[in-house]
């Protein structure tokens, strides 16, 4: 009973907590001349609730850990991911000027990218030639990624008796992505009217005139998540054991409380975004080849907060997270954070609409 109780207290008391905030703007697809900025980026870590023998700390390069981390350095590898040299400012250390540089560079547009072995392909944005009423896509670096990386440091000497072995999640995982409601009217009415017989989904069946949307529902968050290491070892050319990809909104059509979810990337027979962009442009495109690779993106409301599993390890693993045989491992993340263009809810009134990105890491031990 004693161990029992103790990994619940270890389980409430040794979490610290990262929330970073973005508010952010997006556009439709339909809307594909626009173009969006940040309109601010805060990271910030607190461990206002320590365990006395164990903390979570955090890193952006890997080496140095600590109870906190520079919302400069989460700025500097998004534009750099982004393509973009912050080197050419004259002080590109100042605080003041990398904020005004990121929100002024650090544009983002919806983009939609396959994953195949928990891997990525290029991001692609759309574009539309309009003389020919034909869609073609372009590499897009339009999205903000970023590393990070976890540690559980011992306050207390370590022994051969000290044994660690902790899943890793996001606390609250139903509030890492949240937007603000926005209200408008589609461009063309009801594009599933007439309804074909056999349709899928009575919602879409009759629209209001006014549709409210919550502008989160297009965003997604992937955590591409990497085996364990020797804390005092670097990652180099490694892959990611696992991606995991979540939603703000729902996979198929819902309304709940007033406001629409039109449903994630579905394909052109029931998507509302893409009935929008082939009605508008005269286009006639399909999701299929996307779906073949994106039909596991999960809803934030119910999905698994783990992201690192613990696993029984023998002598000789390094395969956990934590302190065992008296040797430390760190967990690498790599976080992606966009606009998915093939969601059904990407439509244009949710342009220039805010969205929060929370991510709130724990240690369950």
């Amino acid at each position: 009973m004693q161990n029992v109780v103790k990994k619940v207290y270890i389980s409430i008391l040794t979490c610290v907590i990262v929330m970073i905030t973005m508010v952010a703007t997006t556009f439709a697809w339909v809307g594909i001349l626009t173009t969006t900025s940040v309109g601010g980026f805060d990271i910030d870590i607190s461990s206002s609730k320590k365990n006395n023998d164990y903390e979570l700390l955090i890193s952006t390069n890997g080496t140095d850990f600590s109870q906190s981390v520079s919302s400069i350095d989460i700025k500097k590898q998004i534009l750099t991911n982004m393509g973009i040299d912050y080197s050419i400012l004259s002080n590109p250390d100042d605080e003041r000027t990398i904020n005004t540089f990121f929100d002024r560079f650090a544009k983002m547009e919806p983009v939609s990218a396959s994953l195949a072995n928990n891997q990525f392909s290029d991001f692609y944005a759309i574009e539309v030639d309009q003389s020919n009423h034909t869609i073609s896509f372009t590499n897009s670096k339009k999205y903000y990624q970023f590393d990070l990386y976890l540690m559980i440091s011992s306050k207390v000497p370590i022994t051969s008796e000290t044994n660690i072995n902790s899943n890793l999640l996001i606390s609250g995982l139903e509030n890492t992505i949240t937007g603000v409601e926005c209200t408008g009217s589609l461009l063309n009415g009801n594009p599933f009217e007439p309804i074909p017989s056999g349709f899928k989904y009575d919602l879409l069946k009759d629209l209001p005139e006014k549709i409210t949307v919550n502008s989160a529902s297009s965003a997604r968050l992937a955590l591409s998540v990497y085996n364990p290491i020797r804390v005092e070892d670097s990652y180099t050319n490694d892959t990611p054991v696992n991606t995991i990809i979540y939603q703000g909104g729902t996979n198929e059509p819902s309304l709940i409380d007033g406001v629409y979810s039109f449903g994630g990337i579905l394909p052109e027979e029931y998507n509302l975004a893409l009935k929008e962009l082939n009605t508008t442009y005269k286009t006639n495109y399909n999701t299929i080849e996307v779906l073949e690779t994106r039909n596991n993106d999960i809803e934030i409301s119910t999905g698994d907060p783990v992201i690192w599993k613990k696993q029984n390890v023998d002598s000789n693993s390094l395969n956990f997270f934590g302190i065992q045989n008296q040797v430390s491992t760190k967990i690498k993340l790599t976080v992606r954070f966009w606009f998915e263009g093939w969601d059904a809810d990407c439509l244009q009134f949710i342009d220039h609409s805010n969205i929060y990105l929370n991510l709130n890491f724990a240690v369950d031990l």
